[in-house]
């Protein structure tokens, strides 16, 4: 109970210091932006300026500095999964030939778990989901929201975490690889994500605001510089 308060509390106080600090600019805790996931090619995986980075806990972090340019990014393509999930749905392979049982089964193996996974079944019966969440982006081209799919939600917890870069595009946090992967394979437009790390530049720039509604995100300006 103590760790449930405790990890309420965190939201609130920040919360607070964002919208005094920033006003009607501030990104809040577990907020709900909307992104074109087309414009996603990069990853910051947990390392911040050499120090490791609690990805859940990183929403509406307003944070400075250069870990936003690519020098400090991972290029999306190259992650395992997203590979895994353009052989199975581009491709046509089975998960077993795109090779995605073998790294959960070697976590199970050395950790007792992967993904919340504990045998091969368990394992099938989680990528006969992500077939299936397929299916339904492909017939609705959206993806939904995570009240709709859990009532209960706070605010896009739980959604596909995003870290939002100085020119307001979106950088992949962690969380969600699968589905930003379809919405990647079928093109979608604009999907809704879980704030992460917000560079300061887009706070001061007022770009949150246009993230916050479906349709009406402000234009993204064209990559500046060394931005990705």
């Amino acid at each position: 109970m103590q760790m449930k308060k405790g990890f309420r509390a965190w939201k609130l106080l920040r919360d607070i210091h964002n919208r005094l600090r920033y006003g009607r600019n501030a990104p809040l805790t577990d907020q709900r932006l909307w992104v074109d996931p087309r414009q996603i090619t990069h990853t910051l995986y947990r390392v911040v300026d050499g120090r490791r980075v609690s990805y859940r806990r990183s929403s509406a972090h307003v944070l400075d500095g250069d870990w936003d340019l690519p020098e400090n990014l991972t290029p999306i393509e190259d992650l395992p999964k997203m590979q895994v999930c353009r052989r199975r749905f581009v491709e046509g392979m089975t998960w077993h030939e795109a090779g995605a049982y073998r790294p959960l089964l070697h976590r199970i193996r050395k950790q007792g778990a992967a993904d919340g996974c504990t045998t091969l079944e368990e394992i099938k019966a989680r990528y006969r989901g992500v077939d299936s969440l397929y299916e339904t982006m492909a017939r609705t081209r959206t993806l939904r929201i995570r009240k709709r799919v859990n009532p209960g939600t706070r605010r896009e917890f739980g959604g596909i975490l995003i870290h939002i870069d100085r020119n307001g595009r979106g950088i992949m946090g962690g969380g969600g690889m699968h589905r930003l992967a379809i919405s990647k394979i079928l093109e979608l437009e604009e999907i809704p994500v879980q704030v992460g790390l917000v560079h300061r530049q887009a706070v001061a720039d007022g770009l949150i605001p246009g993230m916050r509604h479906r349709g009406r995100r402000g234009a993204v300006p064209d990559a500046v510089g060394d931005a990705p």
